[in-house]
């Protein structure tokens, strides 16, 4: 096998993943991600647990894991936001969303079951590589 099918820089072109429902049932949407290997995850990655660790610093040395898990999940959906290179399947009121950082943070933060499938997606290793 050659090496280079193995090598994770697959992770820098982005995968689709189909997108099922709270029900378990298929949707339309399908959201393109990068691999969870990709250099933007990795420094999204970083970025983020630098803000996790500023942000929960000096609270109450994590007595408050509430706050903490709050604090975690959404370090999580930055980094799905920042991965995320395109989507279809997703309207508001009529319209097709457009993709902006801002605007998959909204839908992310409104369906957090769904960054939870995608970071399964990310972290697949056959969605990107073909080795």
């Amino acid at each position: 096998m050659e090496i280079n099918d193995l090598s994770t820089a697959g992770h820098e072109t982005p995968s689709e993943c189909e997108i099922f429902g709270v029900d378990g049932e298929k949707t339309d949407v399908v959201i393109s991600v990068l691999g969870a290997d990709s250099k933007t995850a990795r420094i999204s990655s970083k970025v983020r647990l630098d803000e996790v660790v500023a942000e929960t610093k000096g609270k109450g040395n994590g007595k408050d894991p509430k706050f903490i898990a709050e604090v975690m999940q959404e370090a999580e959906l930055r980094v799905v936001a920042d991965c995320t290179a395109g989507w279809k399947g997703l309207q508001s009121e009529g319209e097709d969303y457009e993709l902006s950082y801002e605007s998959a943070l909204e839908f992310y933060r409104k369906v957090p079951y769904i960054v939870a499938q995608l970071n399964v997606h990310m972290r697949e290793d056959g969605n990107f590589i073909k080795g």
